[in-house]
């Protein structure tokens, strides 16, 4: 008997911020990597971009985590579901 899984929708909505989250932060250091040619100081904004996509992954991760723990919701949360 094949069993199917059931997921909460608060594990979709984790899933699918990290899914566009993902897609946007690639969208922005790709434009970064082209900007780098265009500008002169562009050699020099690649590293701090590199930061502040992964600072402000972090962020929404624990954010989340902390609003999970106290309120059971989500604090950075979408209208839409991918998964």
């Amino acid at each position: 008997m094949a069993a199917k899984k059931q997921y909460h929708p608060l594990a979709k909505q984790l899933v699918t911020i990290q899914i566009v989250w993902t897609i946007a932060s690639f969208i922005l250091f790709m434009l970064t990597a082209f900007m780098k040619n265009w500008l002169p100081f562009g050699s020099k904004l690649m590293i701090p971009v590199m930061i502040v996509l992964v600072l402000s992954n972090f962020f929404i991760i624990l954010r989340n985590a902390y609003e999970i723990d106290q309120k059971g919701t989500l604090f950075i949360r979408l209208k839409f579901s991918i998964v």
